[in-house]
């Protein structure tokens, strides 16, 4: 079973070669340059935005730069989350194999010895993980035929429940797919620079407590994703990038 993409077109474009051009400026735009060959670097993973890539692509390349530096796993878990929350359940494990216009992403979740339910409704109309995707085969050209995926929608889950999903994980990079609080005001921005570093911390708690009341597009992703990066090994993340744009902020962080 394929799952077919959906924000071709919208997020970035349909064409194979229009989105390897779009993506080659986005690094070129961004941090300077494509990823080196050389695939030393221990990154455990990284948190991007999960806009159009004409909103966030050019932040996004920031943080892909260095996962396309660091060792290649065993498979990348892709964290989105589910603006439609009514749909599904609130942590949905997609078993499918996905397509963008580069190819299909092999799925290797069902090998998984996991307690996470498969449900595909949640992911059908979500975006927040397939515009990853093609950054993720662009930065992977060498490793096509082994790159693995494990794509996880989230609309909700407790710090406890996060805790015990990770410890079912490991030889695994994570990627976690969220915008930041919106707006353009002083206070916005004081906000976010709060939130960034409570993640950077690894601190859910205190991420938990600065988003009680704080809307956040990719809230509960964060908070699996931040156990899943503590008990991988990682113990700070960095902030490559931060970028304002109309009314949306995007932080492109790194996980060593």
């Amino acid at each position: 079973m394929i799952r077919i993409s959906i924000a071709d077109k919208y997020y970035y474009p349909s064409d194979f070669q229009e989105l390897e051009e779009k993506i080659s400026n986005c690094f070129e735009n961004g941090p300077g340059s494509t990823p080196l060959k050389d695939r030393s670097k221990k990154i455990y993973g990284i948190l991007v935005p999960h806009s159009s890539y004409d909103d966030s692509g050019e932040c996004a390349a920031w943080a892909y730069k260095e996962l396309g530096e660091g060792k290649f796993p065993d498979a990348y878990i892709i964290l989105g989350i589910n603006h439609k929350e009514y749909i599904g359940r609130k942590v949905a494990l997609s078993k499918k194999d996905w397509k963008t216009p580069f190819g299909i992403v092999k799925n290797c979740s069902s090998s998984l010895k996991t307690s996470l339910k498969e449900d595909e409704k949640p992911h059908i109309t979500e975006h927040s993980i397939e515009v990853q995707l093609p950054f993720l085969q662009f930065i992977s050209k060498q490793y096509l035929r082994d790159l693995k995926i494990i794509p996880i929608n989230i609309s909700h889950i407790t710090k406890e429940e996060a805790e015990n999903y990770a410890k079912e994980f490991e030889n695994v990079s994570v990627i976690i797919s969220s915008n930041m609080v919106k707006g353009n005001s002083k206070d916005t921005r004081e906000k976010n620079i709060e939130i960034i570093k409570s993640i950077t911390e690894l601190n859910t708690e205190r991420f938990l407590e600065l988003t009680k009341e704080t809307p956040i597009c990719g809230k509960y992703a964060i908070v699996l994703g931040i156990e899943l990066l503590k008990k991988l090994g990682s113990t700070k993340g960095s902030l490559m990038k931060y970028i304002s744009k109309d009314n949306e902020n995007y932080a492109s962080i790194v996980f060593n």
